[in-house]
């Protein structure tokens, strides 16, 4: 997750995530295909590439939550 460590706004990160998914999607599964390391069964690249978006948003959306949480129970505890 270095995007989620150099892209810290959600534009940032959200772009870097699509180059990023991009990259696995089209070049690093067909070379794993291409290696016989990775099978597709009715599979095609461009299924992955929602998916790898996806799974960063929901990731980089978990971690701000529990972020906040933490943040907002520090301060509690300090004014206290």
């Amino acid at each position: 997750m270095l995007a989620y460590q150099y892209f810290p706004t959600w534009k940032g990160f959200i772009a870097a995530n699509i180059l990023i998914s991009a990259i696995f999607s089209f070049l690093s599964e067909p070379l794993l295909v291409w290696l016989g390391l990775y099978e597709l069964h009715g599979w095609k690249y461009i299924y992955s590439f929602p998916i790898y978006v996806a799974i960063a948003i929901v990731s980089k959306w978990i971690t701000e939550f529990f972020a906040r949480k933490q943040a907002a129970s520090v301060n509690k505890h300090e004014r206290s």
